[in-house]
């Protein structure tokens, strides 16, 4: 199994993103409507970053000024990656070690989706019932 196979069985396939140049406030803004845990930060094509729930938390626990405040200076940059043809449990466990709950995904150098932690939890239900279903 392969992160392809989770992205295809996402409902929301959209990739929600925010320029470089935007404001903690407006990607803070973009989470909300869009109803994530995340915006990809992106300069131009490129993926440069990303921010997550928990930054904004981080900004809170600093005192950060939401509304001037530059993403480019409180994002995750660099934020690591997976092919979309890697395999799952591979993702799974370099997710479990790293403590990472939202993780891009890039196909031919451009990124194709974003997969949660909660994504690959609901990708193995199926089959984490079945085998209790075996066992008792």
């Amino acid at each position: 199994m392969k992160i392809k196979d989770i992205l295809d069985m996402k409902a929301n396939k959209e990739v929600i993103s925010v320029s470089v140049d935007s404001t903690v406030a407006y990607a803070i803004k973009v989470m909300a409507r869009k109803n994530v845990g995340d915006v990809l930060v992106m300069d131009n094509d490129s993926l440069v970053g990303i921010f997550t729930e928990r930054d904004v938390l981080a900004c809170y626990a600093k005192g950060v000024s939401i509304e001037n405040e530059p993403i480019k200076n409180v994002m995750t940059k660099n934020p690591i990656t997976f092919d979309a043809a890697t395999d799952i449990s591979f993702v799974l466990s370099s997710m479990c070690q790293k403590n990472i709950r939202h993780l891009p995904v890039v196909s031919e150098g451009k990124v194709v989706g974003v997969i949660s932690f909660r994504d690959v939890v609901r990708f193995f239900i199926p089959e984490i019932c079945y085998m209790a279903e075996q066992m008792y």
